[in-house]
């Protein structure tokens, strides 16, 4: 009788850590739904599972290439969009490679921003160009041979002379990098991603990673179905540059980058010889070269002054109006806007004489 005491304080203790575990797993669990909640209405651009566009194909010569007529899903914060190329693996209509008679043929050469890819909406200014030219002269087409990808500057170059001259263009606006960058890595297409690894090397490493990215399975579902994981696979990826941030990033933008690929910077001098020896190689087919620039630069039209290269400066501010709001590259409206102020600098300069053949 007199263990009755202890034996009933005993299982009283124990019903009052039951109760507080209950009410703390509660409280846990309310906070763990509103902030999913949270997550998913205020962060659900920034969250949302993204798509890579399975468009590329691995080239000896330029790196890698687009596959022709092909088309790709892309989904990113701030773009979701379907990436369908021409007949040649080019944005915009097919190409025809004999020019027609009385045809004055612009040929566009850039990079991501030219492409248009990453930008929400199908028209890019090459397209907003052509719409110009067609409001007022029938005999101008305009041909966007541009490639996504950071410093490609001497694939850029290579790609004019090898293929955007069989077109017999009588124009030519390059968009590069000022002085040449040049990274030697290729592109290829691995289950539902992208991989990029260097020349001469295998995809295999990169290859293995997806697998294993692919095997796990309780990662796949859990990121699937819980936001509040999906912000610390994200945040984890940013803040840390270990070899789980690295697998964290690929599964988030299905892009695995190349860890080891080399990158070559030319000097200005290098940079001005090689524009000038692809200015005079276009010239003796008949063919002006013209460096695009987005902005205005003091350093970079003193350098093309100085190298005797024609070029364009356009006026496109970097700011939220011409954005994508969590991408870096210009909206829809500013390549409408690129496209009318090409237009107008076209029409003042290089075919104000008439030469609209």
């Amino acid at each position: 009788m007199e263990k009755m005491p202890e034996e009933k304080n005993g299982k009283f203790s124990r019903k009052g850590f039951w109760k507080i575990l209950k009410k703390v797993s509660l409280f846990l669990a309310i906070l763990i739904f509103l902030v999913e909640v949270s997550l998913r209405l205020f962060y659900h651009e920034q969250l949302k599972i993204r798509a890579y566009p399975l468009i590329y194909l691995p080239s000896k010569t330029f790196g890698y290439i687009y596959m022709p007529r092909s088309e790709g899903y892309l989904c990113r914060p701030s773009i979701e969009k379907q990436v369908r190329l021409n007949n040649m693996g080019f944005p915009g209509p097919d190409f025809d490679l004999i020019k027609p008679p009385h045809v004055f043929r612009i040929a566009i050469v850039g990079g991501s921003i030219a492409s248009g890819i990453w930008m929400q909406g199908d028209s890019t200014f090459s397209d907003h160009l052509q719409a110009n030219f067609n409001q007022n002269y029938s005999g101008v087409e305009v041909m966007n041979f541009s490639i996504d990808g950071k410093f490609r500057d001497i694939t850029k170059v290579v790609l004019t002379h090898r293929m955007v001259l069989q077109y017999q263009p009588d124009l030519i606006l390059l968009s590069v990098s000022i002085p040449f960058v040049q990274s030697n890595h290729q592109r290829k297409v691995y289950k539902d991603y992208v991989i990029e690894y260097g020349f001469g090397e295998s995809p295999t490493p990169n290859e293995q990673i997806v697998d294993e990215i692919e095997s796990k399975w309780s990662h796949k579902a859990l990121y699937r179905i819980s936001f509040i994981y999906r912000a610390y696979v994200r945040w984890y990826s940013h803040r840390y540059n270990d070899d789980q941030a690295y697998w964290f990033k690929a599964w988030i933008t299905k892009y695995v980058s190349c860890r080891f690929c080399l990158q070559k910077q030319y000097s200005e001098r290098d940079t001005g010889l090689l524009l000038q020896n692809l200015s005079g190689m276009l010239a003796s087919s008949n063919c002006q070269l013209q460096l695009l620039f987005y902005q205005p630069n003091q350093q970079l039209e003193e350098f093309c002054l100085q190298n005797g290269l024609r070029h364009i400066f356009l006026n496109i501010p970097r700011n939220q109006e011409f954005l994508h709001e969590y991408d870096g590259h210009y909206n829809a409206w500013a390549h409408k806007e690129i496209g009318m102020q090409l237009y107008e600098k076209l029409m003042s300069s290089v075919l104000s004489g008439g030469d609209l053949r």
